[in-house]
């Protein structure tokens, strides 16, 4: 996976889905724009926990990169592996206090070698938005220094929905979510909710999609006829 993710829902519409309970006066964030083919390096719609534990919401850039890979000018970080992301060094503070959702609707993999690489477009059977477990050292309402950034956390234990050779996305139904969300979660409680709580494959449908999903960069190139075209199956 970690390759490309589709927002086609309204922040609204995500957080209904979730089932958080929230006070429309309160909440912050107007519409959000669809985005079909969002790549590593966009900034994609975000949920996390405000300080004062209210639901929130902000677009942050999809990838991390740690000191030392900012250093050496090292390539972002778009999926992290749950004993990488609860014990690395530069990572583990996030998985502690940095416990967010991505919320899509679908992802693209491939199969094929470069020179012929077919795209596959993985949903829920039901078509629901669906919630990722992710990481950032993005703290609301703070200045900070340090790049910000958001990585998905990814299980090394189960590959791909296909046989495609990417790492499986942590994907949470409604409740485990809002669990994974909770700040009183120890470390070793999210590694277990992470390892065994992923939405089964059984879940899940696949299908081919056209190539013109093979370009990275569609956003504002396309009116919502076209882009719709790229989900659909072939």
């Amino acid at each position: 996976m970690c390759v490309r993710i589709t927002q086609l829902s309204t922040r609204i519409e995500y957080v209904t889905e979730l089932g958080a309970p929230i006070d429309p006066r309160e909440w912050q964030g107007g519409n959000t724009i669809p985005d079909f083919n969002a790549a590593p390096g966009r900034a994609v719609l975000t949920l996390h926990r405000l300080s004062q534990g209210k639901l929130g919401s902000d677009y942050l850039r999809w990838g991390y990169r740690t000191p030392p890979a900012v250093e050496r000018d090292e390539a972002l970080e778009a999926c992290v592996l749950i004993e990488r992301a609860a014990l690395g060094r530069y990572i583990r503070h996030m998985w502690l206090s940095g416990r967010v959702l991505v919320p899509i609707n679908g992802w693209y993999e491939w199969t094929g070698d470069n020179k012929n690489r077919l795209p596959w477009y993985v949903r829920l059977k039901n078509n629901e938005p669906m919630f990722l477990a992710g990481v950032t050292n993005y703290m609301p309402g703070t200045n900070q220094t340090a790049e910000r950034g958001v990585a998905i956390i990814a299980d090394s234990s189960i590959s791909g929905l296909i046989d495609s050779g990417y790492l499986r996305p942590v994907v949470f139904t409604s409740d485990f979510a809002l669990q994974w969300l909770d700040p009183r979660m120890n470390r070793d409680e999210a590694i277990y909710l992470a390892s065994k709580y992923s939405r089964p494959p059984d879940d899940f449908e696949w299908y081919r999609v056209g190539t013109a999903v093979n370009k990275v960069d569609l956003k504002g190139e396309l009116d919502w006829a076209a882009a719709s075209a790229l989900i659909k199956p072939i």
